[in-house]
């Protein structure tokens, strides 16, 4: 509606349609100015003498002026942390939902917390039951939807170097401490906001990063860890620099101490298209790729490795 609409307008609109929760009123442009809720207007009306007092003057006279208005690419978490706040008006009223600034349509708070707990239940449902982070299933799913919206993002498989003799010897207790430790580094080290992060299994994780800060971040959780790690140690073990244990064959050797390495892999929207004539890529694809640039932090000093999927392909090498 228009700012000039009568109250008898959108009273009428509303008697039309009554599954109709609000209505927003905008501009000429059609830049968003404020909400009409619809128990609250027909409240208001249902006061005596209130239509024949206002049913002539503009609707803009009863609507909420400060509407919540959200883009299309937010996401569902920035929307939930938006409606968390002291101000509950929004969950009655609603919100507006805008393209480039532009009215696109209308949600109510209702399909919101709907939406939000479905996503947090089939979190639950598939979580690592130490860590509680999402398992597989949601990561496959994230990875696709990221594909299916043509979005740039890296790929970044984490994994604990020298844990497995670690875990022998020091127990599993301390070893599940050290897992707990990496998965609240990397949370720590992620924007909720834009990026993803997973328990693979085991010592492995994958962190699906959107932020453009990524590398940094990445890097810092590296740094973090490792620090950590080494106080996890007894003195003497630390003092020497690792401990002395058997490999996967049962030979005798020396472990230095656990440290984390992540190796990326980078995702364009090109992946929507596919390559030379090869079928379109998909969250195995992705996983594949990142478990190879996991192969390769493993082998590097800094613990930190980049692969492009696109090169990576085009070498003829898709990894899965």
């Amino acid at each position: 509606m228009s700012p000039a609409t009568s109250n008898n307008e959108l009273l009428a609109l509303f008697h039309a349609h009554a599954g109709l929760h609000a209505v927003a009123v905008v501009s000429e442009d059609d830049t968003p100015l404020a909400i009409v809720n619809r128990h609250y207007f027909i409240d208001r009306f249902a006061v005596p003498f209130h239509r024949e007092l206002y049913g002539k003057k503009a609707c803009i006279g009863m609507a909420n002026r400060a509407p919540l208005c959200f883009d299309l690419s937010a996401s569902i978490e920035e929307m939930a942390q938006a409606l968390s706040g002291e101000d509950q008006r929004p969950l009655a009223d609603g919100f507006v939902i805008t393209e480039q600034g532009r009215y696109a349509g209308l949600g109510t708070g209702a399909d919101l917390i709907r939406a939000v707990t479905e996503i947090r239940m089939e979190a639950a449902r598939y979580a690592n039951p130490l860590t509680f982070l999402p398992g597989n299933m949601p990561l496959n799913r994230h990875i696709d939807r990221l594909i299916e919206a043509g979005a740039e993002f890296h790929a970044c498989y984490v994994d604990l170097n020298h844990f497995k003799p670690y875990n022998d010897q020091y127990g599993y207790w301390k070893g599940d401490e050290m897992l707990k430790g990496a998965a609240a580094i990397l949370t720590q080290t992620c924007d909720p906001t834009r990026d993803f992060l997973g328990h693979v299994g085991g010592d492995d994780f994958l962190v699906l990063y959107q932020s453009p800060d990524w590398a940094e971040r990445t890097r810092s959780a590296i740094a973090r860890f490792n620090r950590a790690a080494r106080e996890m140690y007894d003195d003497a073990d630390r003092a020497a620099g690792g401990i002395h244990g058997e490999d996967r064959r049962g030979q005798a050797m020396f472990f230095p101490t656990v440290s984390m390495a992540a190796g990326a892999v980078r995702v364009g929207p090109w992946v929507l298209e596919g390559i030379a004539g090869l079928p379109r890529l998909g969250s195995s694809h992705i996983g594949a790729a990142a478990a190879m640039a996991k192969r390769e932090a493993k082998k590097a000093a800094s613990g930190f490795a980049v692969i492009d999927l696109r090169d990576l392909m085009q070498s003829g090498r898709p990894g899965a």
